[in-house]
């Protein structure tokens, strides 16, 4: 049994958006699944691996950052 985690289709704009989402049919041609309960669609922002992904870009999650000590 293989696993694919943390999957993430990003897009400039909607339209594109539901264009590349067709690569997750090459998932069901395949007998790959999802579990729809752990999916986002359509979404401006998600935490995607430390990192938040959103409408501005990428930036690191600052509650992942840890704090040097002095």
């Amino acid at each position: 049994m293989v696993y694919f985690d943390d999957i993430l289709v990003f897009s400039h704009n909607e339209a594109y958006h539901i264009k590349h989402l067709s690569v997750l049919k090459v998932l069901l041609k395949n007998n790959l699944y999802m579990n729809l309960n752990k999916c986002s669609f359509m979404t401006r922002k998600l935490l995607f691996l430390g990192f938040l992904v959103n409408t501005d870009g990428v930036e690191v999650d600052e509650e992942k950052v840890m704090e040097g000590t002095s």
